[in-house]
């Protein structure tokens, strides 16, 4: 039951867009409570939104499969739905840059956030299918919804982070001080990430998965053990932010293509794992050089005294 009313909830909410707004003063259920948070209820008044996907960089990179799905999540501190803090996710096909059929509470403070991606990319290895992360796109300020609606523009922008050139000398069996850096601000990803390294070039030939927990510091990992001096590669793997994932299994996500009146749920769906929404760099598969962050390996020299 509590489903039902959260998608009729989300069908009868409001538009959005920058720029100025008003908050709702109501006294019947939906109306504002203490301390500027409205509790959204029938009577919520609400506005129709347009999201316009807009591109901005040419992509550095191509996913395989191509990127040709969005995640849409909106988010404002403002507003309760039966005491939660209110969330929105719209989640498919790409529906031709532009996501229509969409209805917000009057309020002030909505944040806007998009990814593109590559849905249930087989990895290679015989790992589990990944959403693989391309594009990214936040609103920088707060966005504020009137009852006339509002059109939102988010341009979307290669994901860039990627590790850090390894320092050199490196030796065997010694800290390689490898970092990585974010460089799309704000970033999508998790500020933990996880970090494959391997002596063996076809094994890093593939974008590499793991489901490790990751960890925002690896400047202390040691290289492995080599006995003979030889090339070191490595190869990064980032995870999503969990702010644009379903956590608990329990939101309804809705789907871009069907957002007519009304929008239909996209397909059921168990809580989301960050490790299945992933960015690799570098990223063999999307035709980045898997040799592009590597170091050759030198053994530490031992004086062995003479009798």
């Amino acid at each position: 039951m509590k489903r039902v009313w959260l998608l009729i909830a989300m069908l009868l909410l409001a538009g959005c867009g920058s720029g100025g707004g008003s908050n709702v003063s109501n006294s019947q259920p939906g109306g504002s409570q203490p301390g500027g948070i409205i509790e959204v209820g029938p009577s919520t008044p609400t506005g129709n939104v347009v999201v316009n996907i807009v591109e901005g960089d040419a992509k550095t990179s191509a996913a395989i499969p191509p990127d040709d799905h969005v995640r849409l999540v909106v988010t404002n501190p403002n507003l309760r739905i039966n005491g939660s803090v209110y969330k929105l996710i719209v989640d498919g096909l790409n529906p031709g840059g532009h996501i229509t059929g969409l209805k917000f509470p009057v309020a002030t403070g909505y944040t806007f956030e998009l990814i593109t991606y590559a849905p249930d990319h087989v990895q290679p290895l015989g790992t589990v299918p990944i959403n693989r992360m391309v594009q990214h796109a936040k609103t920088p300020v707060p966005v504020n919804i009137t009852p006339d609606g509002a059109t939102v523009d988010l341009t979307i922008n290669t994901i860039t982070a990627c590790i850090n050139d390894i320092p050199t000398p490196a030796y065997s069996n010694a800290p390689l001080g490898i970092t990585a850096t974010f460089t799309l601000q704000p970033t999508p990803l998790q500020p933990g990430w996880n970090l494959f390294l391997n002596t063996s070039l076809p094994l890093m030939s593939h974008a590499l998965h793991s489901t490790a927990t990751p960890i925002a510091n690896h400047a202390l990992v040691k290289a492995p053990i080599v006995l003979t001096e030889q090339t070191l590669y490595a190869q990064a793997e980032f995870y999503i932010n969990q702010s644009l994932l379903d956590t608990t299994g329990l939101l309804d996500i809705l789907n871009p293509i069907t957002m007519a009146s009304p929008p239909t749920l996209a397909a059921p769906h168990a809580a989301e794992n960050i490790h299945d929404w992933t960015f690799n760099c570098p990223n063999p598969d999307a035709g980045d050089d898997p040799s592009a962050h590597s170091v050759f390996l030198q053994l530490v020299g031992v004086s062995i005294p003479t009798p």
